[in-house]
Order: structure tokens, then sequence, then C-alpha cells
């Protein structure tokens, strides 16, 4: 049996992170989804502060760029500048297209702006493990 792909999310909108969970949970791959409603959380859980201090490297790291006390952008930074996190593919997903436009500026694996419909939303799950 395969092991678990670590997947953390970082994701405010409870609704976004439940259609979220739902498109990963559709594909064959098994995931182990943590899931994280502020940019603070996340960090400390990448930081590896406590309580986290003895959590694992995610496989994958999925970033909403509006998150409430410590933004998308300020994470993706500290991904890409920590040793241990910097080769871990990220999937930004945002809604607003002037974010989309700053990805030339950053480093995330690929950029995904937010689906409007259902339907749409199933299909990111797919785009998101291909990163692996």
């Amino acid at each position: 049996m395969h092991e678990p792909i670590r997947i953390v999310v970082a994701e405010d909108n409870p609704g976004d992170a439940y259609l979220l969970e739902q498109a990963l949970r559709r594909e064959p791959q098994l995931c182990e989804l943590r899931f994280f409603e502020d940019g603070e959380e996340a960090f400390r859980f990448l930081s590896r502060m406590e309580p986290y201090a003895d959590a694992q490297r995610p496989d994958l790291i999925v970033l909403d760029l509006n998150l409430p006390k410590r933004d998308g952008w300020e994470l993706l930074q500290f991904i890409r500048h920590d040793e241990t996190l910097k080769s871990v593919p990220v999937a930004v997903i945002s809604s607003a297209p002037a974010d989309l436009a700053k990805q030339s500026l950053q480093q995330a694996n690929r950029y995904i702006k937010k689906p409007m419909r259902l339907d749409e939303y199933m299909q990111i799950g797919r785009q998101i493990l291909a990163l692996l």
C-alpha cells in the first residue's frame, strides 16, 4: 500500500476548503489533508513551531493568497527560502485576477483561478496532484 500524499491547504473560506477537499478526495491517490484557516497557523505548522514540532514535511502545499494574519504571498516567500520546504510543489489558488498577474514575481509551481462553478471546482484536484 502506498503512503498517503501529505497536503497542506491554507484556505480561510470554509466553503472553498470543503470543495477543495471534495475535489482532492475524488482523485485515486490517497491524500492526507491538513487545513489551516489563516496564514499564521499555516506558518507555524510549516516552521514546525509548537504545537507542530513533530509535523512531517508536506508533499504538496495549496495556498489561498488572501489569508488573515499572514497572507499567501508571505507564506510563499517563506516556503521558497526555507531549506526544508523550497523543493515542495506549491499551487496558489486565487479569485483575484490581479493576484494572478503577479505570478512572474513569485515562485509557485501552478496558479489556479478559483472556480465559480461546482463542476469546475471538481477539476482542480487533478491539476493540483499533477504537480507531484
